[in-house]
């Protein structure tokens, strides 16, 4: 069919699109894609399946197929060699030469090649779908190879980020107050009204949920701010994160919007310069530097500050076990950026650090150690870009656990982790050179060595004709035969293989499993991701209440979601995307985590007048108020003023334990009413 100038553009323009998402030529992607009468859908179904369309194109053939003619014909372009009948054996020798081994594979797979051109029949094929065009559910766990690699480079990702901020210009529903209540412990929905800024509303409710910033902050004494100063200012930006940390613990709406905190932080709007990690690592930075300064400004002479977010590390140089080098004082460092996605054996959270932190060469080691940890640590998670090569699994999708224990990690214990280190080392060798000779076994060229060696069998007992000749029946049998021991012989060494990886790979699962590496422990609290494509609902986060709940939110709405869901999230796999950026604190009790909140009475008294406000217009038939309210009245935020002589926090009072028995933070003015 002739097309149009317009739709031939079409086509190209879809086709490209296809190639980009799929990582494949241009013109399959046309081919695949006119396959399925231009249904993009099932265009990019069949590509990630790996459909290549290319028995379509060629299924109106008008030249005649080459088949397969014995060598009693004169016209023919294959033959079956002269071999002299081979009986089977029933005893197979599992210590044959490989060498042997591999010239019968070399030559079954070209006999195979050879009858695959020539023959139209070899029986059904078992050969599994190429792992990098599968498509990745997006709502479904993905385990080892069924990870496909990214398509997208870092361009496109950022491209797509800043679609997604953009779309937030367009919300028609950024209210606060939708006519639905905050329930039970379900996270408000923290908003921005600058749409550059939304990924840094995201960091600052993920900090609020981790439980040591959200006592830290509720502690911290109010500074001494100029009653002039404008609520974005530097100077009031304490005020504004703990007046907003006030709201997202009591306040009884759905979500709000934050016009001040982030303002005063001065945070840099997204402009796709930098990635979205490392964006948002400039929020945390932000934040900690604030919260840590003020604790440094309240603590008693003599007295040193919490170690909330800031660890100090160094680096230290090993020949063997021992210490060669030792560099003079120490860094001080807030968040650690992890690569992965380059190798497939080191795609964890754990093995991410480690790589990053330690470097060996043939004689010596260099170590980045802790010397004194954080009650913080935050993940900034890059992923490395992967270049497809043909016959090449991508790399699993990148893991990371509830809990992560950093004992390994720090100057302490370097000894002992670098003795556990070698042997973990020693342990990837051998997986590597099993998984090298499996591969040398079972593959040719890039091809399944084990099927074509079934092919080849199925053409010998099924496909070729002996013709009523009983010495070229005895030969073909005889052929089949030798080719199913040779089967047989290899299945059995790539059992062998599979069985002493599996052994080892168990074992390298608890290399680091004892005590005295197993006491700083560090539990998962949120979790921030994108999906790589644009919209403002692709940008979303995992947090955690102090029940131990999960909750999901994506712009202003947020759900219930299981932990198993957090943990193994595939969205953005198969774009490059996906987790971007984890938060781990150390870990609490129940009863820590569980800990009454003291927020500045000026602050929870004017979130408790709001509740009363927005409660009276969202259910006027309780007559909370006996007078009534406009609805602009109850959207605008109450006035605080700000009192030249400020109020201070007792620090003796802090942390006295209070009941909860209406499960709700108390002010200050409400724990002196008690006392």
């Amino acid at each position: 069919m002739q097309l149009t100038p317009e739709q031939e553009q079409a086509e190209k323009d879809n086709g490209d699109l296809l190639a980009s998402i799929a990582n494949v030529d241009g013109e399959i992607a046309r081919r695949v894609l006119r396959k399925h009468n231009g249904d993009m859908e099932k265009a990019a179904d069949a590509l990630f399946a790996g459909d290549r369309a290319e028995v379509w194109e060629t299924k109106h053939r008008t030249t005649p197929e080459q088949m397969y003619l014995d060598g009693r014909n004169n016209n023919s372009t294959s033959s079956l060699p002269a071999l002299a009948p081979l009986p089977s054996t029933s005893v197979i020798d599992l210590t044959a030469d490989d060498d042997d081994i591999n010239r019968a594979i070399q030559m079954s797979m070209q006999e195979s090649s050879q009858q695959t051109q020539s023959q139209p029949h070899f029986g059904p094929s078992e050969r599994a779908p190429h792992p990098e065009w599968q498509m990745v559910r997006s709502n479904a766990p993905v385990t080892g190879s069924t990870a496909v690699t990214a398509a997208h480079d870092d361009h496109t990702l950022n491209e797509a980020i800043q679609a997604s901020l953009q779309d937030f210009k367009e919300d028609t529903d950024v209210s606060p107050f939708k006519e639905t209540i905050r329930e039970g412990g379900r996270p408000i929905a923290l908003r921005t009204d600058t749409r550059a800024l939304a990924y840094a509303a995201l960091v600052v409710q993920a900090l609020y949920f981790v439980p040591q910033v959200r006592a830290t902050v509720s502690n911290l004494r109010l500074p001494s701010v100029d009653p002039g100063t404008g609520v974005d200012h530097p100077d009031r930006s304490m005020w504004n994160l703990i007046e907003l940390f006030t709201n997202m613990d009591l306040a009884q709406l759905s979500a709000i919007i934050d016009n001040e905190l982030l303002p005063s932080l001065e945070i840099p709007p997204f402009d796709g310069t930098k990635s979205l990690g490392e964006a948002s690592s400039t929020v945390v930075k932000s934040v900690a530097f604030l919260i840590e300064q003020h604790l440094k400004a309240q603590a008693a002479e003599g007295e040193e500050p919490d170690r909330l977010f800031s660890f100090t590390h160094g680096q230290v140089t090993l020949t063997g076990n021992h210490m060669s080098q030792r560099t003079n004082g120490a860094d001080t460092g807030m968040v650690v950026t992890v690569e992965f996605g380059q190798d497939p054996q080191h795609n964890d959270l754990n093995s991410c650090i480690s790589d990053t932190l330690t470097r060996y060469t043939a004689k010596v080691s260099h170590h980045d150690v802790i010397i004194k940890p954080s009650e913080v640590i935050t993940f900034d998670l890059k992923r490395l870009p992967v270049t497809p090569s043909t016959g090449s699994a991508p790399p699993d999708s990148f893991s990371y656990p509830k809990t992560i224990y950093l004992d390994q990690f720090l100057f302490d214990n370097l000894a002992l982790a670098n003795s556990k280190r070698r042997l973990e080392r020693e342990m990837l060798e051998e997986i590597k050179e099993l998984m090298a000779h499996k591969e040398a076994l079972t593959r040719s060229e890039g091809r399944d060595a084990l099927q074509n060696l079934r092919s080849t069998i199925d053409y010998y007992e099924n496909v070729a004709d002996p013709e009523d000749d009983l010495s070229r029946k005895r030969t073909l049998q005889g052929m089949a035969d030798r080719l199913k021991d040779i089967m047989t012989v290899i299945e059995g060494k790539v059992e062998h293989i599979d069985h002493k990886i599996e052994t080892l790979q168990a074992d390298l699962a608890t290399v680091f499993d004892c005590p005295e590496l197993q006491e700083c422990q560090y539990d998962l609290r949120s979790v921030l991701v994108h999906s790589g494509l644009p919209g403002r609902k692709q940008m979303y986060s995992y947090v955690q209440d102090t029940a131990g709940v999960w909750w999901k939110t994506v712009d202003h709405e947020v759900t219930e979601v299981p932990e198993e869901t957090v943990l193994t999230d595939p969205t953005g796999l198969h774009l490059g995307a996906g987790p971007y950026m984890l938060f781990y604190s150390r870990h609490l009790s129940e009863d820590q985590i569980n800990e009454p909140l003291v927020w500045p009475s000026m602050f929870s008294g004017a979130v408790e007048e709001n509740n009363k406000k927005f409660l009276a217009m969202m259910h006027p038939e309780l007559e909370i108020f006996s007078h009534s309210r406009t609805s602009s009245e109850v959207i605008a935020p109450l006035p605080l003023p700000l009192p030249r002589e400020l109020p201070t926090i007792p620090q003796e009072g802090l942390r006295r334990p209070v009941s909860r028995e209406n499960s709700r933070s108390m002010s200050v003015d409400e724990m002196s009413q008690q006392q």
